[in-house]
């Protein structure tokens, strides 16, 4: 881009040495705004790069932990199903007990 906007402005420089005092009056300031254009297009590609960067941050440490959450969530699971298992076992051994004792 920037390979552009210099061969523009050079031959807009040639232009006006070859123009006569309107001519280069008139391409002088074309090729002024035609700066401005680019500097201003420089500066918008430059602050969306950032904020593209920034969002991409986000969404990767987003990606980070809603990975760790669902890890925890199936490990959380497959806690509950021992616990459930656990608590199974328990109430039929107490049932036996009972049964023995009565």
């Amino acid at each position: 881009m920037q390979a552009v906007h210099e061969q523009t402005q050079q031959s807009g420089q040639n232009v006006v040495s070859s123009t006569g005092p309107l001519g280069q009056d008139r391409v002088g300031r074309e090729l002024r705004d035609f700066a401005a254009r680019m500097a201003s297009l420089t500066d918008d590609v430059t602050r969306l790069d950032a904020s593209l960067g920034s969002s991409l941050r986000a969404y990767e440490e987003l990606d980070r932990t809603t990975k760790s959450l669902n890890e925890w969530l199936t490990d959380t699971e497959h806690r509950l199903e021992w616990l459930k298992k656990i608590d199974f076992l328990a109430s039929k051994n107490l049932e036996v007990d009972c049964e023995v004792y009565s």
